[in-house]
């Protein structure tokens, strides 16, 4: 008999309030309706299974049975969610985090079933990435069963808000971790692919500098980049988006910053790119270190 370990943290006081959000930037809870988008953890019975899928040389690919270091939540923990039901992002209440690394449960956002599924696990104690790919997901008030195609997969991150911006400095950030990217409309092939990417930190007296850029392979000699320069976040906690990530457009990102390990800064990445004429959606987090 196998027995499930769960960490269940709970943020109070609830807010309850979700504010949408267009383009620009923004600081608080959102839950907006657009088209945004590999460990593996599944349960059987309520079991938690093994894991398979790490980042790999900056890419989403290989596998893996080691599970990863449990994150955690600071004073100001914060998530995003992505798929074709729902764009959520804001301030995290209530997480769920299995064994293994496999994030279930974030604020009303939940991953149920004996089947469910969790892809691209990876992280520490400063964050948790990964992709839900089977089971029932309750997004906000929409409930669907994943599993059928990638189209309704969905990415997931949690990190740690930085308390405060410096006034200056420039970091030099790693080569990334990745969700697989995922279809975001539904018919065409490849369903899946693989990405990487690059970023940059800086901070000045108006707020942190961001550099993204985040490129689509589909293993087919087909490859999408979006990218983003010097873009100023105002606050630790707000999220710029740029492009058509929050519409029915064709690509954009979405630019937080977050805590690292020790000293360690991160900048966190949700996108959607268009590769070989189809968008693809993925999340990613790049750890930086100060020059």
């Amino acid at each position: 008999m196998k027995f499930e370990v769960k960490k269940v943290f709970v943020f109070l006081p609830l807010i309850a309030a979700l504010a949408a959000c267009g383009g620009g930037g923004s600081d608080g809870d959102t839950a907006v309706n657009a088209n945004v988008g590999t460990g593996t953890t599944g349960t059987t019975g309520g079991s938690a299974g093994g894991s398979t899928g790490t980042t790999t040389g900056g890419g989403s690919t290989g596998t893996s049975t080691s599970s990863v270091t449990a994150f955690a939540p600071g004073t100001s923990p914060r998530y995003v969610v992505m798929s074709t039901a729902l764009q959520g992002a804001g301030r995290l209440q209530a997480v769920d985090q299995q064994a293994n690394g496999g994030v279930v449960a974030l604020n009303g956002n939940v991953l149920a079933g004996a089947d469910r599924v969790v892809a691209d696990i990876t992280g520490d104690a400063s964050v948790a990435l990964g992709r839900w790919t089977k089971g029932t997901a309750t997004l906000g008030s929409t409930t669907t069963t994943l599993g059928a195609t990638v189209y309704s997969n969905v990415h997931y991150i949690a990190y740690n808000a930085l308390d405060a911006f410096p006034t200056s400095g420039a970091y030099t950030c790693d080569a990334g971790k990745f969700t697989s990217p995922t279809l975001v409309e539904d018919p065409n092939t490849p369903e899946i692919g693989t990405a990487r990417g690059s970023a940059a930190l800086s901070y000045t007296a108006s707020g942190a500098v961001v550099d993204a850029s985040i490129t689509v392979d589909l293993g087919n000699g087909k490859t999408g980049t979006v990218s983003a320069t010097g873009r100023t976040l105002s606050s630790p906690t707000t999220s710029l988006y740029t492009g058509s990530l929050l519409s029915s457009g064709m690509q954009g990102l979405m630019l937080s910053t977050a805590k690292g390990t020790g000293a360690r800064h991160r900048v966190i990445v949700g996108y959607v790119a268009v590769a070989d004429g189809t968008r693809y959606r993925g999340i990613a987090t790049f750890d930086c270190a100060a020059q």
